[in-house]
């Protein structure tokens, strides 16, 4: 295809898409729109309803302002240009093409925004954005906008950093639109409570209002239906639920959750209608496990045949069996379902609190977690889950629950409460399977467990079976690449207080000394030979607020990069003297405090593709040219905030672990000969937090016990430093002296007498700061007035 055949075939096709006709989009409105005549649940031979039963108000307005009016539901990529155009095309031509057109109608000003935003052309979008914001749209109008272009369009809007805080603005005001609109809870139980109504008429409107609600309408419908499921009504919510097809089972698996035996009856029916055969081991455990209760077992038996037509209704060990192969396929990661640009899904999970199924966003993994739970502890209900079925079923569910507290949070009190029978020995093992697994939030939460049973004889024990004579799980979680699990652990060997010294106490202070030695400040690391060209390519962040370091060697590089918390990136030269690229990322990976950082290799234009074929196999890495510019890094930053994913950690919380750990470590201190030598190995880490305000007071106090040159010299320059507040001065001065007084003058000759020039410096300072360098001479000279 010419260039110019392309651009013209590109503007004939937006122009067509534009003002949403095209052929193949019009197919999938056929196709697609829940109220086509092929699909219609109230046309003839359909069901109750005639086709003719239409209204033209249903309480959205007039049938033209229905943002889930039929015709709506156009798919945003059976509008858009396909992929093959997208290659094609220069995203130049794109421009050009939208601009000529002039979109003026907020769908085709969406429609431009979006498609300009795939083709990487974001700044171009910015007026047309500009006008959808002028316009000032109602929530009908935004409603409809969602509904054309799904909420994928919308996060793309939202993440797409060229376009804030305008994109993400309108985005949100797309979301709660249509939450407004469309899923009110009330409207929508209204509208359910409408489809026994004795009038044909309310009856058709309620249930095209509930279809355009998707999977929102799922639980009313089912509250409906579970009041009566011989009731006609129930017979209409059943056929309701089968044309929602996927977008109901996900609301359906969580209502089966309920503690309510006749709700769950008819989220099995629903689940009957959904013509999934996959579904099949969901009805298992209430097939065989409700005898007892003719209406759940009736309603699972009915779904069974439903679904299965050909296959009868399996027998204990049959369906034992096909219940276990698929909780182990979930375990393994293995889940069906639709995934998002950022790999989400969408699933829906019962609060037990406010008994009511809520949508929530989660992870492949999550998701995958969420159906093991469910298809293990379905296991356990029928009393046949061996000793792997419960653990995995407790440590899924765990890491669903942790997930939803988050991941810097404490699990809920109801969560805790359903745990506190479990003993040490029991939460132990548990985090055995979670780290094995790679389970990190059911770990994450299973050590704020542990914590809890203040029985450190048990939880830090070795004699596991399955770790041999290695170091218990807890303390194992200490040197995890998650620097949650590390932090986790930490907190609970403190609320388990082991008496002095313990198996792991050298790892336990390293873990807080690391942690508190954090500024909140990012950092980027620079590794290249070229030093002076180092410091040049991190001088690019540092308009972003990135904290540089420069190394030039090999060894730096992985010292530094395992020494400070607060390092979000590292910058790789592949022109590294000593090791290969592959061999340097694998080094990183291999330490836990450097193994989750973001790498980006800068690649010399002749090595550019060997080095993306590198990084392709390496997770948390990226490549990109050696000579960086500024306007480089909003492509870059933006993936590195993907790399990191729910790893990062925001400065805020990093500030409060630095704090929370310094005060953990300084408890420590002084307790036994073992912790005392511990927390000397944090010198380092200690002196770092002297430049933390919020942390300075407990560096001071814990620099006081640290018998090293060091922290002598350091207590010694802090007192010393003018711009310092005068109450912290004398405080480090205070604890230089009761340094001095415990280990002696551990200070070098020239360090005295560059001290004594300090004195004579400080004739034109205050009084008080004259006082100060006097008293810390007077401890040097041994004639301090409290000796």
């Amino acid at each position: 295809m010419s260039k110019l055949h392309g651009i013209k075939w590109l503007a004939l096709c937006l122009s067509v898409a534009l003002i949403g006709v095209c052929d193949h989009t019009a197919n999938r409105v056929n196709a697609q729109d829940d109220f086509a005549a092929q699909d219609d649940p109230f046309a003839d031979g359909g069901d109750e309803f005639a086709a003719d039963d239409v209204v033209a108000d249903d309480g959205f307005g007039a049938a033209a302002g229905d943002p889930f009016a039929a015709g709506a539901d156009v798919d945003v990529q059976a509008a858009a240009p396909s992929d093959a155009v997208d290659e094609v095309v220069p995203p130049t031509a794109l421009v050009d093409a939208i601009r000529v057109l002039n979109p003026q109608s907020p769908e085709q000003l969406f429609r431009a925004v979006d498609q300009l935003i795939r083709a990487e052309q974001a700044e171009a979008a910015r007026p047309y954005l500009a006008q959808l914001m002028q316009a000032e749209l109602s929530d009908v109008a935004l409603a409809e906008l969602h509904h054309r272009f799904g909420t994928a369009a919308m996060l793309r809007l939202a993440r797409t950093a060229t376009l804030a805080p305008e994109g993400a603005e309108l985005s949100r005001k797309i979301m709660t639109a249509v939450k407004s609109i469309g899923n009110d809870p009330a409207r929508l139980e209204a509208w359910a409570s409408q489809l026994s109504s004795d009038d044909r008429r309310t009856q058709v409107l309620a249930a095209r209002n509930l279809l355009r609600a998707r999977g929102d309408a799922v639980e009313p419908v089912v509250r409906m239906m579970a009041e009566d499921l011989a009731a006609p009504a129930a017979k209409l919510g059943a056929e309701l639920l089968q044309h929602l097809e996927s977008e109901a089972v996900q609301p359906l698996l969580a209502i089966m959750d309920s503690s309510d035996a006749p709700l769950r009856a008819a989220a099995l029916i629903g689940l009957g209608r959904s013509g999934a055969p996959r579904l099949a081991p969901y009805l298992v455990a209430p097939l065989l496990a409700s005898r007892d209760d003719e209406i759940e077992s009736r309603a699972a038996a009915d779904a069974w045949r439903r679904l299965l037509p050909q296959q009868p209704l399996p027998q204990q060990t049959a369906a034992t069996q096909l219940l276990n192969d698929a909780a182990a396929r979930a375990y393994a990661g293995n889940v069906a379902g639709e995934v998002d640009s950022d790999n989400q899904m969408s699933r829906w999970v019962w609060d037990a609190k406010a008994e009511h199924a809520i949508e929530v966003s989660m992870s492949v993994a999550d998701a995958a977690s969420l159906e093991a739970a469910r298809l293990y502890e379905a296991l356990i209900r029928l009393q046949v889950g061996d000793a792997t079925a419960r653990e995995r079923a407790t440590v899924a569910r765990l890491q669903v629950d942790q997930v939803a507290a988050g991941l810097d949070m404490p699990l809920a009190d109801e969560t805790l409460a359903q745990y506190e029978q479990l003993d040490a020995f029991t939460l132990a093992r548990l985090l055995d399977v979670a780290l094995q697994d790679e389970q990190e939030a059911a770990a994450i939460a299973l050590l704020q467990l542990i914590g809890q049973t203040h029985d450190s004889a048990i939880a830090m024990h070795r004699g596991f079976e399955s770790t041999g004579n290695r170091p218990a799980p807890l303390v194992r979680s200490l040197s995890h690449p998650n620097r949650r699990i590390r932090f986790a652990a930490a907190a609970a060997i403190h609320e388990l207080n082991p008496p002095e010294s313990f198996d792991g106490a050298s790892r336990y202070a390293d873990v807080l000394g690391y942690f508190a030695a954090a500024t909140g400040q990012p950092h980027v690391l620079t590794a290249h030979p070229n030093s002076e060209y180092a410091r040049e390519l991190a001088g690019h962040f540092s308009a972003h607020g990135y904290k540089p370091h420069v190394v030039s060697n090999e060894r730096d590089l992985l010292e530094q990069a395992a020494s400070s918390p607060d390092i979000e990136l590292i910058l790789l030269s592949d022109s590294m003297n000593r090791w290969s690229v592959w061999t340097l990322i694998e080094m990183l990976r291999a330490n836990p405090k450097s193994a989750r950082i973001p790498v980006v290799v800068l690649a010399r234009k002749d090595h550019m593709a060997q080095v993306e074929q590198l990084v392709a196999e390496q997770p948390r890495a990226m490549a990109w040219v050696e000579n960086l510019r500024d306007e480089d890094l909003a492509s870059i930053l933006p993936r590195i905030a993907k790399l990191w994913g729910r790893d990062a950690v925001d400065t805020q919380r990093r500030l409060d672990q630095a704090e929370t750990a310094l005060g953990w470590l300084k408890q420590r201190a002084g307790t036994d000969v073992t912790a005392s030598t511990a927390v000397l190995r944090q010198e380092e880490h200690l002196i770092a937090a002297l430049k933390n305000p919020a942390l300075t007071p407990d560096a001071i106090e814990v620099l006081a016990g640290v018998g090293s040159p060091a922290a002598q010299i350091a207590l010694l320059d802090f007192a010393s430093q003018e711009t310092r507040p005068l109450a912290l001065r004398q405080a480090a001065a205070a604890a230089f002296h009761a340094s001095y007084r415990s280990f002696g003058r551990l200070l070098t000759r020239e360090q005295v007498v560059q001290q004594y020039a300090r004195y004579n410096r400080s004739r034109n300072s205050d009084a008080a700061t004259q006082a100060l360098l006097g008293e810390i001479l007077d401890t040097i000279e041994g004639s301090h007035p409290k000796d």
